[in-house]
């Protein structure tokens, strides 16, 4: 949600008159809920919100029938100006209000009809609270809090404040993806543990279970419980996004796998009461001053809630698609045993992997006889005096230009984002990003270039006359509004260019320089199917330089915003990887029904086909940071 779409979170008073957003009225909103309904009915909402594969007005249309009495979905339409304009249902304002329900809410045991049909008026009562707990949100994240800055200054004083925007109002990644990318990156031998080999042995002594089986088991749960439509959720009890233990695990034929699966659950479930304490560590608050945002690890470290007749649900996709992807890598680092400089190394480790990964794709968008034009180069070496240097991790050349990619893993601590403390964040991307990292590195490579001090050993640079610098990042918060902004201005400072040009760009030497391109690895993977298809990149980048040159939009919005959203397709790679566990996994746990013929194989198969499937959506959705 850019800030200018901060507008369209209609106040609660418009909707529901007489109504502050204060913590009197949320308590007695919410006093008279169930508890335990109430965190489900949030789960479930945020796995509707969450279908990258519905429009997102139909979302909000469904989520005002549910909440809304007709007139008060008319008031709301009305007021945001169309449909397409309604903000009323996102992640931010969810976890929100389940950190608030966890407080507040009724403890009693659970009714599974307690939100029934007929049963409207709770409902509505659960719609007042949300649209509460949306301004408590936007009040925690505290955009408004700089009214007399504009321009460059509002950009850098409200950076950590756009991350948590950005964290509150994403859709995520397809959970299909987050399995392909994590199981790629931790299980294959050409990644992770080429670099550290301990891995294996360490992570079965700490939790278990093999890396293999730690993935199989998020297969299972994100095959089967993730990944449902807006109509499967709301309509079909069986499709619903709730979820026995026990009646998943029964139907698993091989019995060596249920216990693995039971123990894998048991790490990661935690009750309503366990959340509450979570939540509110430090006691129930007096007053919303100096409200903090949620405490989103509360969820990212136990993803899912039961509850006490045994229904279990996923609290929020989002962390747990990035617990898939990261998960294992945090459990090797939080190892009590390990140094701190030996967490530093491992870290450092799964930085060398991804960029491993990422050049694994550029092979893959490189390998069609459509870019004969453009040469891939992985790894270029070449020479400082008698030194061997690396060029950049990954360069493409053609039609005298040069795509200049180093890839970067960083992680920043999430006490700093909570804090809101800018300062701090800004500190922590500079050391991550800038200080000796790729932007630096970036700028110097090409510096160095420009002077003749460095050359390379198959490319002849004095060849070309354009450089597109970019710099691929791991974390998808990255992309977060006038990050890649912040980021170029740290790259124009390194590079120290001879001239800046009136279009955005640097003169150095004899080269012309692009302004830095900043990627996240979401947006990354739809790039090597759309290039083996033909797109060229040198291409996309020119136009985004020509439309963005001070990088205030992100490569995702202008993905989004501009014709290119008709051009980009997903990765058939990470597909291939999502297959080969779901696949893997049909095998662990019914191994028996491998040898019946077809027409008798277990559901498990027939759902991860279908969800597979998905995977395969043919266009880019227009999802653009926050937007709903």
């Amino acid at each position: 949600m850019p800030p200018e779409q901060y507008s369209c979170c209609i106040t609660p008073s418009n909707i529901f008159p007489g109504t502050e957003v204060s913590l009197e009225h949320l308590r007695d909103a919410l006093s008279g809920l169930n508890r335990n309904e109430t965190l489900i009915y949030c789960a479930r909402w945020n796995l509707i919100f969450c279908d990258k594969n519905t429009d997102s007005s139909k979302i909000q249309e469904a989520a005002m029938n549910w909440f809304l009495t007709q007139a008060q979905k008319a008031e709301m339409i009305r007021q945001s100006g169309s449909l397409d304009r309604v903000v009323f249902l996102f992640r931010g304002g969810l976890v929100e209000l389940m950190r608030w329900a966890a407080l507040y809410c009724d403890p009693s045991a659970s009714d599974p009809h307690f939100y029934g049909k007929a049963r409207a008026e709770r409902r509505n009562e659960l719609g007042k609270a949300m649209m509460i707990a949306n301004h408590l949100w936007l009040k925690s994240v505290g955009t408004d809090m700089f009214p007399d800055l504009e321009g460059d200054e509002l950009r850098l004083a409200t950076l950590v404040r756009m991350r948590l925007n950005k964290a509150g109002t994403t859709r995520g990644r397809e959970p299909g993806f987050s399995l392909g990318i994590g199981y790629s990156l931790f299980c294959d031998k050409r990644f992770f543990p080429k670099f550290y080999s301990a891995a294996f042995d360490e992570f079965k002594a700490l939790t278990g279970r093999s890396l293999k089986e730690s993935f199989i088991c998020a297969s299972w749960l994100i095959s089967n419980l993730l990944g449902k439509t807006l109509a499967q959720v709301t309509n079909q009890q069986n499709h619903n996004g709730i979820f026995s233990l026990e009646a998943a695990v029964n139907p698993i034929e091989n019995k060596k796998y249920r216990p693995i699966v039971r123990y894998y659950f048991l790490q990661n479930v935690q009750t309503p009461e366990e959340m509450k304490a979570s939540f509110w560590r430090q006691g129930e608050p007096s007053s919303l001053k100096n409200l903090k945002p949620v405490d989103e690890m509360v969820i990212l470290n136990k993803p899912i809630m039961r509850v006490d007749d045994g229904r279990s649900v996923i609290l929020d996709p989002v962390p747990y698609g990035e617990n898939v992807v990261a998960g294992s890598l945090f459990t090797l680092v939080r190892n009590p045993k390990k140094t701190d400089d030996e967490r530093n190394n491992i870290i450092a480790k799964f930085g060398l992997a991804f960029e491993q990964y990422a050049i694994r794709h550029f092979k893959a968008m490189y390998r069609s006889k459509r870019n004969q034009t453009d040469v891939l180069h992985p790894n270029p070496v070449g020479k400082e005096g008698r030194n061997k240097v690396q060029i950049a991790d990954v360069c493409i050349t053609g039609d005298r230009e040069a795509v200049l990619v180093e890839a970067k893993v960083a992680f920043i601590k999430s006490s700093i984002v909570m804090d809101r403390d800018n300062d701090a964040y800004i500190k922590a991307l500079k050391e991550k990003y800038v200080d000796g990292k790729g932007v630096a590195q970036l700028a110097k490579s090409i510096t160095n270039l420009a002077n003749g001090i460095r050359t390379a050993d198959k490319i002849d640079f004095t060849a070309i006359d354009k450089i597109y610098p970019v710099l691929l990042v791991h974390d998808p918060l990255m992309d977060s509004f006038s990050h890649s902004w912040y980021l170029n201005l740290h790259f124009k400072e390194c590079l120290s260019p001879d001239e800046a040009r009136s279009d955005g760009s640097f003169r150095k030497g004899h080269f012309v320089v692009a302004p830095l391109t900043l990627i996240v690895l979401d947006d990354f993977k739809d790039f090597e199917s759309s290039i083996r298809r033909g797109l060229s990149l040198r291409g996309f980048l020119s136009d985004y330089s020509i439309n963005y040159p001070e990088r205030i939009r992100s490569v995702h919005d202008y993905i989004a915003l501009s014709k290119y959203r008709n051009y980009f397709y997903t990765s058939v790679e990470i597909a291939r990887d999502t297959l080969k566990i779901l696949g893997a996994t049909h095998k662990a746990f019914y191994p028996w029904s491998l040898r019946r013929i077809k027409g008798q194989l277990k559901n498990y198969y027939a759902l991860a086909k279908s969800f597979v499937r998905r995977l395969f959506r043919e266009h880019l959705k227009n999802n653009t940071s926050g937007h709903h």
